[in-house]
């Protein structure tokens, strides 16, 4: 693999926090590093992993001049570590890649191509291994709804773009939530943007889960709290989100006929 130079001002920062993924981070980061739109700034902020991350890490930046390496001296959390990074960004969009996930190819350069404020694909799970088990979207009802985001985080911040100016605007990701800070993010993206496309593509691979999974150390009553939290932030309450559920289930079930 060459030793690729950064523009001083990159199209896009990604931004990617670590936290002891040993196993998927070489992985993880290859998938950055093979973008076919090579125009990019990789920002790696390790949050004070204590397992081999920092030495895979090293390796990879001393022969890819792209990525830009950060280091916490105590675990932060996500929200904070992509908050960090994000203060060294120069590019012109800003992308938040998981380090146990992967991207297409083509993320970059198709998610580009839309030319929006604020721009997504298509996702796919797989597991440890890296056998794609099923679509996280559904792509036959693929379209941008602001009221249906509200209520059911159906489009991933994995595979999203946005604009840093807008990444500016709002203050960053926020990290008083545990878990579900990049639904957050995304609803105010989302409202703050011009325009949001959706590219009806996989091109990102979100990892299942596996025991080193930053969501495996959170409980699922604080992540139904978060959820709730962002609901009523947006105005939405549990009967909303059972009506759009029925309607949805409507429209698998006619399409099925």
């Amino acid at each position: 693999m060459p030793n690729l130079k950064p523009n001083t001002f990159p199209r896009v920062s990604v931004i990617m926090p670590v936290f002891n993924h040993e196993q998927f981070l070489a992985e993880s980061i290859v998938s950055v590093l093979q973008q076919t739109m090579e125009d990019f700034e990789f920002i790696i902020v390790d949050d004070a992993s204590d397992d081999k991350c920092p030495e895979i890490i090293a390796l990879y930046a001393s022969f890819d001049d792209r990525i830009k390496h950060h280091t916490l001296p105590v675990n932060m959390g996500q929200a904070h570590a992509t908050n960090y990074g994000a203060k060294f960004a120069k590019g012109e969009y800003m992308a938040w890649h998981h380090s146990d996930d992967n991207y297409h190819p083509e993320f970059l350069e198709k998610l580009l191509a839309t030319g929006a404020d604020v721009a997504y694909s298509a996702f796919a799970q797989f597991t440890i291994d890296g056998e794609v088990t099923r679509y996280g979207t559904d792509l036959d009802n693929f379209t941008f709804d602001l009221e249906r985001f509200k209520s059911k985080c159906y489009l991933s911040c994995q595979v999203m773009i946005y604009k840093r100016s807008i990444f500016e605007e709002l203050g960053g990701y926020d990290d008083s939530f545990e878990t579900c800070t990049d639904w957050d993010f995304s609803l105010r993206a989302c409202q703050a943007a011009r325009t949001v496309e959706l590219v009806p593509e996989v091109l990102g691979y979100y990892r299942e889960w596996h025991p080193q999974a930053n969501r495996r150390r959170i409980s699922e009553s604080i992540r139904n709290d978060n959820r709730r939290r962002i609901r009523q932030k947006y105005g939405v309450d549990d009967t909303d989100v059972e009506s759009i559920e029925r309607e949805e289930n409507l429209k698998k079930e006619s399409n099925a006929d």
